[in-house]
C-alpha cells in the first residue's frame, strides 16, 4: 500500500468529522469527546470549525464547478472538496499545496478515480480567487454560510441589526478571560499577562479581559493554579444581575413592589446584613461558569452564602467539580496557592469581613454542593427555600453560533420552540422553591423570542406573585420583559436575560 504524508490523512479524517456532522448529526463536541484522533491537531480543529463554519457557502461556490451532484456513497470527495475549499479561501497554504494535499487525500479515502476531478474544481476555485471573481466576505457570504430559514428568521426579529448579526455569526469567538479574584487580583493577572507578552483589551467588566490573540487554556499563566477561567463575556453578567437583585433585596429596594420607585435603580452590593448565610440554587449549572464566578464575585464581597448547584447528567457535574477544583472553590485539603497558604488568606486579603467574623467562618458556611437532579421536577430546597435561583435554561444555542459552528449545520427550525415546555416546566418548579422577596433570573443563550419574552410572559400571566425587575447592562438593549444580547463583533455571545421578584401579594 503507498505511503500517505501526515497532512494528506489528516484531511481524510476531517473529512470523516465533516460526514459525522452532516450525515449522522454529531457536534463538534461529539468528535472532541469520541474521536479526539480527528481533532488533536491545530490544523485538524481549523480544518474542522473553518469547514463547518463557511460549509454551505462553500458547498455553494463548489456546486457552480459540479455538471452532476454526487451519489450518496461518494459524499466523501464532496466533503473533501469542502476542505480543499476551505484551505484555498481562509488559509495561508499555499494554492499548489492545499490542492496537491487534498488531491492526494482522495486516495486515502480509497477513491483515486476521484483526483482528477478534484483537481479540476479547486484549480476553477483558485483562479476565481486570483482573479476576484469569488467574494468570500460580507453580508452575501455571510447569509450563504447559514441555512435559508436561519438567516430569514434572524432578519425578521431584527430588521434593523440581521445583518450585523450574520455577519458575528461568521466570525470567531473572542478568547475572554475570568480573574479568580479571590486567589488572584486583577492587577497582579494583568502583570502576568504582560510579563508573558499575551496583549490583551479589558472589557466592561473589571474581572474580565480578552486575548488579541486566541491560545490553549493550558498556556495562559496561572491556569495550573486557578487563578483564571475561560468565560464569554455576556455569560459573566448573570453572577452580576444577580449580585445586584440580591443586594436590592437585602435593602427591600424593590422595583415591583407598591410605593417603590420603578427604576430598578440598584442600592449597590454590599456584604449580606443578615446573620444566615444567603441560600441559592443554581439550576442546569454545568460546566460551572456562572457557578463559579457567582461564587467568586460573593467572597470578594465577603457575602455569606450557600450555593446548591444542580444538572440532570451526572457526567456533565462531575466534569463541574473537576473545573471548581482547579479554582480552588472546594473545601478542601489541597485547596491552597503555589506558596502554600490556603486559599483563606487569599480571600481575606481581598474581601471585608466585618460582617462575616472570618475567612475560616465563611469557608465553612459557604460551601458549593452539586446535585444530580432534574430542576423541572424535583425538591431540592433541602432544608429551607432559596433566597435566590439561578436558571441557566436549556435552550437552542442560537447566540453561539461562531462559538459552535457544527449547529448551522444541524439546527432545525422546530428546534426553536423544542425546550418551551421544558422551559415552563423549570420555571413553575423552580418558583415554588424560591422565597417570597427572592429573585429568579432567567437565562438563555438563545436570540429568538420563542425561547425568552414568550416563555416569561406566559409564566407571568399563570403566577401572579411574578414581577419583572430591570436588567440593564453595558451591552445590548431592553425586550418587552427582559433583556436581549446579540452576538457582535470581538464582543459576547447572544444571551437573555430576565429577572423576576417573587411578591407575598396573590
Amino acid at each position: 500500500m503507498p505511503s500517505t504524508k501526515p497532512s494528506t490523512n489528516i484531511r481524510a479524517q476531517v473529512v470523516h468529522g465533516l460526514q459525522q456532522i452532516t450525515e449522522q448529526g454529531r457536534t463538534l463536541d461529539w468528535l472532541l469527546e469520541h474521536r479526539s484522533n480527528w481533532c488533536e491537531t491545530p490544523l485538524q480543529r481549523e480544518l474542522l470549525y473553518g469547514c463547518a463554519r463557511h460549509y454551505d457557502a462553500l458547498a455553494a461556490t463548489i456546486d457552480t464547478y459540479l455538471k452532476k451532484p454526487f451519489k450518496p456513497k461518494d459524499q466523501d470527495i464532496y466533503a473533501l472538496m469542502i476542505v480543499g475549499a476551505y484551505q484555498l479561501i481562509f488559509m495561508k497554504t499555499p494554492s499548489y499545496a492545499a490542492i496537491n494535499e487534498t488531491v492526494n487525500a482522495a486516495r486515502v479515502l480509497s477513491k483515486p478515480w476521484a483526483k482528477g476531478l478534484v483537481n479540476a474544481v479547486l484549480r476553477q476555485i483558485d483562479r476565481s480567487i486570483q482573479t476576484d471573481e469569488l467574494v468570500t466576505s460580507g453580508i452575501e457570504w455571510a447569509a450563504l454560510c447559514h441555512p435559508t430559514w436561519l438567516s430569514q428568521k434572524i432578519q425578521t426579529q431584527y430588521p434593523q441589526r440581521w445583518q450585523a448579526v450574520l455577519l458575528a455569526n461568521n466570525s470567531r469567538a473572542p478568547m475572554t478571560l475570568r480573574i479568580n479574584t479571590p486567589r488572584c487580583s486583577i492587577a497582579a493577572y494583568c502583570a502576568m499577562l504582560d510579563a508573558a507578552g499575551m496583549r490583551y483589551q479589558t472589557t466592561s467588566l473589571d474581572e474580565t479581559v480578552t486575548l488579541d490573540q486566541p491560545l490553549p487554556a493550558e498556556d495562559l499563566p496561572g491556569w495550573g493554579e486557578g487563578y483564571v477561567s475561560v468565560q464569554d463575556l455576556g455569560t459573566q453578567f448573570a453572577a452580576h444581575l444577580l449580585c445586584q437583585h440580591l443586594a436590592e433585596q437585602s435593602t427591600t429596594a424593590v422595583a415591583s413592589e407598591p410605593g417603590v420607585p420603578s427604576d430598578g435603580t440598584a442600592a449597590g452590593i454590599s456584604e449580606n446584613p443578615k446573620s444566615e448565610p444567603l441560600r441559592i440554587l443554581d439550576a442546569c449549572t454545568a460546566p460551572g461558569g456562572k457557578l463559579f464566578h457567582l461564587h467568586e464575585r460573593l467572597l470578594a464581597k465577603g457575602t455569606v452564602h450557600e450555593i446548591v448547584a444542580v444538572d440532570a447528567i451526572q457526567k456533565r457535574l462531575d466534569a463541574t467539580e473537576t473545573i471548581g477544583k482547579r479554582l480552588q472553590h472546594f473545601n478542601s485539603p489541597e485547596n491552597a496557592d503555589s506558596s502554600g497558604n490556603d486559599l483563606v488568606g487569599n480571600i481575606a486579603k481581598n474581601s471585608d469581613l466585618t460582617k462575616v467574623g472570618s475567612a475560616q467562618t465563611m469557608l465553612t458556611i459557604s460551601p458549593l454542593q452539586l446535585i444530580c437532579g432534574d430542576a423541572s421536577q424535583d425538591t431540592l430546597t433541602a432544608g429551607g427555600e432559596f433566597d435566590a435561583i439561578l436558571l441557566d435554561a436549556p435552550c437552542s444555542g442560537s447566540g453561539t453560533l461562531r462559538r459552535h459552528p457544527d449547529m448551522r449545520l444541524l439546527m432545525q427550525p422546530e428546534q426553536l420552540t423544542a425546550h418551551t415546555e421544558l422551559q415552563a416546566a423549570m420555571l413553575r418548579n423552580l418558583w415554588q422553591q424560591l422565597k417570597p422577596g427572592g429573585t429568579l433570573l432567567y437565562v438563555t443563550c438563545s436570540i429568538f423570542a420563542e425561547e425568552n419574552d414568550a416563555v416569561i410572559e406566559q409564566f407571568m400571566a399563570e403566577n401572579s406573585t411574578a414581577c419583572g425587575l430591570s436588567c440593564a447592562l453595558p451591552h445590548g438593549e431592553a425586550t418587552h420583559l427582559g433583556w436581549q444580547i446579540l452576538p457582535s463583533l470581538n464582543g459576547p455571545d447572544g444571551l437573555y436575560f430576565c429577572a423576576l421578584y417573587k411578591t407575598t401579594q396573590q
